[in-house]
């Protein structure tokens, strides 16, 4: 990592301290104004909130949506079954913006204002080096979907993730490559944070699979015209294109790409290029056909089928919350029904919700430890699938292991659970055909050299 990446972090945290205390001086001067401190523990009787702290608006607004609908299917199905403790609960949004310098006093303001709170959903790469700590400081358990390195081994007590950390996505991403054939690479990726830490994981990865990365480009995103940067990708000769970009980033390079080359370079993606913005941003810029044979988009594997699968699917397209949260981003219940990160933070309220029940407090401080204690495997513990189902082995006086629609998370001692990881081809609109699984343990072996 370069001086000058170094110096913008500390640029950041600094930025956000100096914010952070700027909120915390303007909220002591209005001190005869009535707000709630969310320090305090919820009481039985009230309503629960969990928070989606998440970019409503700018470059990742979709992020904000799609979480709201895997909370809103995982909260829906709560009140359905009892709520928690005798609770109801309900889940609510905080734009953070996607930049930091803005959601720093949002999470300030979150966490003064909002009633009931008990978890967080929450933040993404874009604003989490800047808020992660607040959010630790108040001692509510948080969710983050962001996968920076720098939270690889953390010491933030109330941090979990079941997001996929951008080292392990971009091992998974070049292994793909690889396999494929393809031993020349291009990188290409945006300017935002989570972007820039994959692409610097992507080079190792390449390179320590024996792989030779010939170009090594980060876009500005949202730009006119990318045609200065392709053909300095192209004088390169590779055979494989690997990285991320927003869709209108990736609608603009690849039509460039077309019109340079004639035809798209294959291209391994991550995850980004399977969201619906993103497939019909590309493929208005280049023809359906020719992003379905192009471009294969990398994400955590999951099973859209069984019990599990069956009971979120059916609440998801149910839910009027889901119906809301996924109109205003033009988003479909087939494609989140199918979506990973829509599954996990459903899961990840799931978690949280049955961690109250078996820790018999709606303390956030009091029930974190408690996650631990509802996922990790043992003997003699009933598996779950679900919200009811875990309530009512717990309320029978049984040990569990919430096993989710995302599969069994097994939390290492830094909070963090590492999924496999599936090669996807969007080959019609809705529909998606897997082209390779990159299991754990092949990633394990890189990254431990």
């Amino acid at each position: 990592m370069g001086r000058q990446f170094k110096r913008a972090r500390w640029a950041t945290v600094l930025l956000a301290v100096i914010l952070s205390l700027a909120v915390s001086l303007l909220a002591a001067s209005c001190g005869d104004e009535e707000t709630t401190d969310a320090s305090e523990s919820p009481t039985a009787g009230g309503t629960l909130t969990f928070a989606s702290f998440q970019p409503f608006t700018g470059p990742n607004a979709v992020f904000g949506p799609m979480m709201m609908s895997g909370a809103w299917t995982a909260v829906d199905l709560i009140n359905e079954n009892g709520g928690i403790l005798g609770n109801d609960v309900t889940a609510e949004g905080v734009d953070t913006h996607g930049d930091p310098t803005q959601a720093v006093p949002a999470a300030q303001q979150m966490l003064a204002t909002t009633e009931g709170l008990v978890g967080i959903l929450g933040p993404s790469s874009d604003e989490a080096n800047a808020t992660a700590p607040i959010l630790n400081e108040a001692k509510i358990p948080f969710f983050a979907d962001t996968g920076l390195t720098e939270f690889n081994q953390t010491d933030l007590e109330y941090f979990w993730r079941i997001a996929p950390a951008d080292d392990a996505k971009a091992y998974a991403m070049a292994i793909l490559g690889w396999d494929g054939g393809y031993r020349n690479a291009a990188l290409v990726y945006g300017s935002d944070p989570g972007s820039v830490s994959m692409g610097e994981t992507l080079k190792a990865a390449f390179d320590d699979l024996g792989g030779q990365v010939v170009s090594d480009q980060k876009l500005a995103q949202r730009q006119s015209s990318y045609r200065t940067e392709i053909q300095r990708m192209l004088s390169s000769n590779p055979e494989v294109i690997i990285g991320e970009l927003d869709p209108q980033t990736a609608a603009t390079f690849m039509r460039q790409l077309v019109e340079i080359n004639g035809s798209p370079i294959p291209f391994i993606a991550s995850e980004t290029s399977l969201e619906a913005p993103w497939v019909r941003a590309v493929s208005r810029a280049i023809g359906l056909e020719q992003m379905s044979e192009y471009v294969v988009g990398v994400q955590p594997h999951v099973v859209s089928e069984g019990p599990a699968y069956d009971t979120f699917n059916d609440a998801l397209r149910a839910s009027e919350g889901v119906k809301e949260a996924a109109g205003a981003a033009e988003l479909d219940a087939d494609f989140l029904s199918t979506d990973p990160y829509v599954m996990g933070w459903y899961d990840s309220i799931n978690m949280m919700a049955l961690a109250m029940i078996a820790a018999n407090t709606l303390d956030p401080a009091a029930y974190n430890n408690s996650i631990l204690e509802v996922t990790a495997p043992g003997e003699g513990k009933t598996e779950v699938e679900d919200f009811a189902a875990g309530k009512a082995a717990l309320e029978a006086g049984e040990q569990i292991q919430y096993v989710g629609v995302s599969g069994p998370f097994v939390f290492n001692q830094w909070h963090s659970s590492s999924p496999p990881y599936e090669g996807v081809r969007v080959v019609a609109a809705g529909e998606t055909e897997v082209v390779g699984v990159v299991p754990v343990d092949r990633i394990t072996e890189l990254t431990n050299q």
